[in-house]
């Protein structure tokens, strides 16, 4: 947009929708460590900045509020249910094992901060892209944000110098930022049974090259290798990928990442 770059805000924003976040995540700090030497800290974020961005691309028609019917799972083996109280569990529909929100219900939350907590109102309930956002690029959803202060949208220099010189602002690498997208995709296909849209563009749903193994064990040949561990109760049953490095590619957009798939050490 305008030639400029967008602020790491709408860049993690944007992945928080398409990895369906929870709304109690949206203003932690994340750190991806790449090796023993790299680390980048995203936030953490002002609700209030998270909040314009949201609820500009909700007004867009871009995004959706979604939880489990019945319980939702944490970051870990815990299942953790929810009851859900709040006016807008009468009003969601039902979709398989998921409730839709209904689009006032959903506008309402993103438009109140205090909602996005681990209990009360918000609880259980996750972003999703909607399915007017099918198809639509990362460049796509940044234009819906025109007219936003810059600060919010657009990349910043870091205030003050050094030595005379001005600092500079550590630029995620865009290889590695779309290598982030691939992880939770494929978590959430491998969790669902779901067929696996492509999580950089959206565009059409990956094409699977399989390259299985003979025993139980792969090797990464890349840092950016998204590896899947298989737990030892579900090896030959419940396992959702073979073993072995496999490409994931998608036929639209052309994007690739390569899948590694091996026994959980014990």
């Amino acid at each position: 947009m305008n030639g400029r770059a967008p602020s790491d805000l709408v860049r993690q924003m944007w992945a928080l929708v398409v990895e369906e976040t929870f709304l109690w995540d949206l203003t932690k700090q994340v750190t991806d460590y790449y090796d023993s030497e790299t680390a980048i800290t995203h936030g953490p974020w002002l609700a209030v900045d998270c909040q314009q961005i949201l609820t500009r691309w909700f007004d867009c028609g871009l995004i959706d509020c979604v939880a489990t019917s019945w319980a939702t799972r944490v970051r870990s083996d815990e299942i953790v249910h929810f009851e859900y109280n709040a006016d807008w569990r009468t009003r969601a529909t039902e979709r398989g094992q998921h409730l839709i929100l209904a689009r006032d219900d959903t506008g309402a939350l993103l438009r109140d901060p205090s909602t996005w907590h681990a209990d009360g109102d918000g609880a259980g309930v996750t972003l999703c892209p909607s399915d007017q956002a099918a198809g639509l690029s990362f460049d796509a959803w940044f234009g819906k944000l025109a007219g936003l202060p810059d600060h919010l949208i657009y990349e910043q220099p870091l205030d003050g110098t050094t030595s005379g010189k001005a600092q500079k602002t550590l630029a995620e690498p865009e290889h590695v930022r779309i290598a982030q997208l691939w992880t939770p995709a494929v978590e959430h296909a491998a969790t669902h049974g779901l067929s696996l849209l492509c999580p950089v563009n959206q565009d059409a749903h990956v094409a699977f090259d399989w390259d299985p193994t003979d025993g139980e064990t792969a090797t990464t040949e890349s840092i950016e290798d998204v590896v899947c561990f298989v737990d030892r109760s579900k090896v030959g049953h419940g396992q959702p990928f073979p073993f072995g490095r496999h490409r994931l590619w998608c036929p639209g957009c052309g994007a690739e990442q390569h899948l590694v798939v091996m026994r959980r050490p014990a």
